[in-house]
């Protein structure tokens, strides 16, 4: 499986530690939620949830999936991107789900939300991979989510 390793990280992933909202809609029904980002990239981000319901429906394995969207807040207005749960687990540790999810960057909104978050990663000096796991789980475990710069 090298190949694949080697697409899925083309590019650069960012450990973030960012609150937000997950907004779900199906045809007869709308949702939203308050979700952690812990790692961003242009492709997607890993967010973790206390659920992968919408009021007892499945979010994920569905014919028809409902539309979704990450909001993440940012001081003068939120990002909304447009996104896709690709795989999902249950971390026993902290009994939360690890929700692996894809932008759909052919939104206009979404590729300028995109663009902005991106932006202020790079501005705030973010370090692309390389933080230590330990470092990482420290972080995770101790600190409230903050919001991005």
């Amino acid at each position: 499986m090298p190949f694949f390793n080697k697409s899925r990280r083309k590019n650069v992933r960012y450990p973030v530690l960012w609150s937000a909202e997950l907004d779900v809609r199906f045809s007869d029904l709308r949702a939203r939620w308050p979700v952690t980002v812990t790692n961003f990239s242009a492709l997607g981000a890993l967010i973790q949830s206390e659920t992968i319901f919408a009021r007892g429906r499945m979010l994920i394995g569905l014919v028809d999936p409902p539309a979704m969207a990450l909001v993440v807040t940012m001081p003068d207005d939120p990002v909304r991107l447009d996104s896709q749960i690709r795989w999902y687990r249950l971390d026993g540790a902290t009994s939360r789900f690890e929700i692996g999810i894809a932008f759909n960057d052919e939104e206009p909104e979404t590729a300028a939300g995109m663009d902005r978050l991106l932006e202020s990663l790079r501005a705030a000096g973010a370090r692309p991979p390389g933080l230590c796991a330990r470092l990482k789980n420290r972080l995770l475990s101790a600190a409230p989510a903050t919001r991005p710069a």
